[in-house]
């Protein structure tokens, strides 16, 4: 799989196919409290991915792709559209990226935002690691450290040790962590992850 494609598990806790599943893997969302549904009159909002948004999803993702690699965050502050993800546009360059790949090493991968927390799943086609994994946790920013923290995740259906997952997605996303700490005196970040977005702010 190209290099490329680590941009997008470590920015979205991938650090991932619903309806081919009996169960909804939203229902790792243990922490939501189901909430008695209230008829209100109201059209619903209808919101288009269309070329627009892909066209702009993918600039952003080449500004991050393009950082990452030569460790300059100038890339990607260049242009302020560029420190926030969509849930529609990180679902959206997964599955191109994929598509682009020949011999991908995941397939159906999902994300879903919450209030404060990132759910993904999909199937791994890593040689004897193949099978259906999920993945939920957030970004923890802290003083001048930045690290992931995952609480739930499964693979084939068993639960994973958090413990074990989190040194596994911090190790990866090392590199990442330090290309955020090149932004001009840095004092830290933000990271809001709400109304189905991931936005960055450096303090």
């Amino acid at each position: 799989m190209k290099k490329s494609w680590i941009i997008i598990l470590l920015l979205f806790i991938i650090l991932i196919p619903a309806a081919a599943h009996a169960w909804s893997w939203r229902d790792l969302f243990f922490w939501e409290k189901p909430v008695t549904p209230v008829v209100v009159n109201v059209a619903p909002e209808v919101k288009v991915f269309g070329d627009r948004e892909k066209v702009q999803a993918a600039a952003k993702y080449k500004a991050w792709t393009k950082a990452y690699k030569t460790n300059d965050l100038k890339l990607v502050l260049a242009s302020s559209t560029n420190l926030s993800f969509s849930e529609e546009e990180i679902n959206y360059l997964m599955g191109q990226e994929i598509a682009s790949t020949k011999k991908p090493d995941l397939k159906d991968p999902h994300v879903i935002i919450s209030e404060g927390k990132i759910a993904f799943s999909g199937f791994s086609l890593i040689k004897y690691l193949t099978g259906e994994f999920a993945v939920s946790g957030s970004l923890v920013s802290t003083d001048k450290d930045l690290s992931f923290a995952i609480d739930n995740a499964t693979y084939h259906g068993l639960p994973v040790p958090s413990s074990l997952a989190n040194m596994v997605f911090n190790k990866l996303g090392t590199k990442f962590f330090t290309l955020l700490k090149t932004y001009p005196n840095y004092k830290g970040v933000n990271i809001d992850i709400s109304d189905k977005k991931v936005i960055f702010s450096f303090k």
